[in-house]
């Protein structure tokens, strides 16, 4: 059985669209620091396997495949703008399994040098397509 999760990572702040030659972050590098920290996580078995048990205990965990699939740009078309990262989460495993948020939020948050809003949602079939909307 295959339980399918949209998640989203925006930045609380925005970041330039360019880069502003004062040495501050722009899109470009909170993009690829973006992309890195969610490809380690979703890409990683044990880390997919810890947040998806319900103990938190990997070995808990039910689920027999994992593939994820991530898109990042500005949140809106202007100079300045947070950015903000959608994700596909496919989890397959003998029954329904459910992606842990805390334990996601914090696992990002963790790992990147500016603060982040996490949100997850389950995603029903009808609703997946090649790129989010």
């Amino acid at each position: 059985m295959r339980t399918s999760y949209w998640v989203k990572v925006t930045t609380e702040d925005s970041y330039p669209a360019r880069d502003d030659s004062a040495g501050n972050l722009d899109y470009a590098h909170v993009a690829a620091l973006l992309y890195g920290v969610l490809n380690e996580i979703l890409g990683s078995q044990d880390t997919m396997r810890t947040l998806t048990a319900k103990s938190g205990n990997p070995n808990d965990s039910v689920i027999t495949h994992a593939h994820s699939e991530v898109w990042i740009e500005q949140l809106h078309k202007s100079a300045h703008s947070p950015v903000i990262a959608r994700c596909l989460v496919d989890l397959d495993a003998p029954r329904a399994v459910s992606l842990h948020k805390p334990r996601l939020t914090s696992l990002v948050r963790s790992k990147l040098p500016y603060a982040v809003k996490v949100q997850k949602q389950f995603a029903a079939k009808d609703s997946i397509v090649e790129e989010p909307a």
